[in-house]
């Protein structure tokens, strides 16, 4: 029950924190160029996805699930999760912020890799599932 409660909050402020931050709109994320806020926004939506699936994952399949031995040490505390969810969220959006305005390559890299990287976590619960 806790967990279906967790998964609603998060989709719920998933939907909601990118909207009504004044920061995080599309518009000045990172000056005018969309295509790096959108990646960014993905981001954002993709990390959710992931705490959302690890959660899932770990309910069938049990705590040995998780890889990291970080996230595997506090999944018991959702309120833990989801604040350390949100530090990483916020500084990789306020990092590649930063980045762009100095090299745009850079951080259209690294925001990139995060949602590579992000899908391949995603790819990875769901291959994990159809066993």
């Amino acid at each position: 029950m806790r967990v279906k409660i967790l998964n609603l909050v998060l989709i719920l402020l998933t939907l909601n924190s990118v909207l009504l931050a004044r920061e995080f709109t599309l518009k000045k994320s990172s000056g005018n160029d969309t295509v790096f806020n959108l990646l960014q926004y993905s981001a954002w939506v993709l990390i959710d996805l992931d705490t959302v699936l690890t959660y899932r994952t770990i309910n069938r399949y049990g705590l040995r699930a998780e890889a990291n031995p970080f996230w595997r040490s506090i999944l018991d505390k959702p309120a833990l999760v989801f604040a350390v969810d949100m530090a990483i969220k916020i500084g990789i959006i306020w990092g590649t912020s930063k980045l762009y305005k100095k090299n745009k390559f850079l951080a259209y890299s690294f925001i990139v890799l995060v949602n590579v990287v992000q899908v391949y976590c995603i790819y990875g619960h769901i291959k994990h599932w159809r066993k």
